[in-house]
């Protein structure tokens, strides 16, 4: 999972201690964990219901 958080900051032109804050701020304000499975599908649904 490393690896993959390393690609997508660099794919997001940040740095990877951004990324693991920004990812932990979603944590916290909405209670659900981005980085599990079931919180990662909630997220992508509820950004597909906004388009």
């Amino acid at each position: 999972m490393i690896n993959q958080l390393k690609k997508t900051a660099v794919d997001l032109h940040i740095h990877i201690n951004t990324l693991h804050y920004r990812l932990k701020q979603m944590k916290e304000l909405t209670d659900i964990d981005p980085k599990s499975v079931k919180g990662l599908t909630l997220f992508y649904l509820a950004l597909s219901l906004l388009e």
